[in-house]
């Protein structure tokens, strides 16, 4: 996606976008979290860019497993530098991918796709895929990051997210005008 909906600031874009045959699917939230947000890594994980294959490739693992709809958007990551990964233990090649963090996937400054797997969760490990996250877009100038299509709220908001825009999701069948 270029944008999770229509900004219920954008007006007019909301009219022109009913008056053209599309209805509402309900909203979609995007929360601002500080460039400054960090989190260290729990023992025994190490966080790093997925820079070489074998990191790569048990990070697709991981997301073909629990999240195969985001493939894409994490191969766009892994090839522009913007994926961290979680790995277990000391992070030895061949470790098993335990979380990824990706920014600027489809827009520059915004964060995700990110997941921890699910039998790690708990452990910190998703604050730490984050702040590193937020390290890189700090060192590229920006005070403030922008977390797409908010999930879980309270895990963001536990590391200084506040909500920020608000999205109209809008649908048309294909081929209809």
């Amino acid at each position: 996606y270029l944008w999770p909906g229509v900004d219920t600031l954008w007006v007019g874009a909301a009219a022109f976008a009913r008056a053209s045959g599309f209805t509402v699917d309900g909203e979609a939230q995007n929360m601002a979290l500080p460039a400054g947000a960090r989190a260290p890594a729990p023992d025994g994980v190490a966080i790093r860019h997925v820079l070489d294959d074998g990191d790569a490739e048990a990070v697709r693992v991981l997301v073909r497993s629990q999240w195969p709809h985001w493939l894409a958007e994490l191969d766009r990551g892994i090839e522009h530098g913007c994926c961290v990964g979680a790995f277990d233990g000391d992070g030895a090649p061949g470790a098993a991918a335990l979380g990824f963090c990706c920014h600027s996937v489809n827009r520059f400054g915004w964060l995700g796709p990110v997941g921890t797997d699910p039998a790690a969760q708990g452990r910190g490990i998703g604050g730490a895929l984050v702040g590193a996250v937020c390290r890189d877009l700090q060192v590229a100038g920006l005070r403030s990051v922008e977390v797409c299509w908010i999930g879980p709220e309270a895990f963001y908001a536990s590391l200084g997210g506040v909500r920020s825009r608000t999205f109209t999701l809008l649908t048309r069948p294909v081929g209809e005008r």
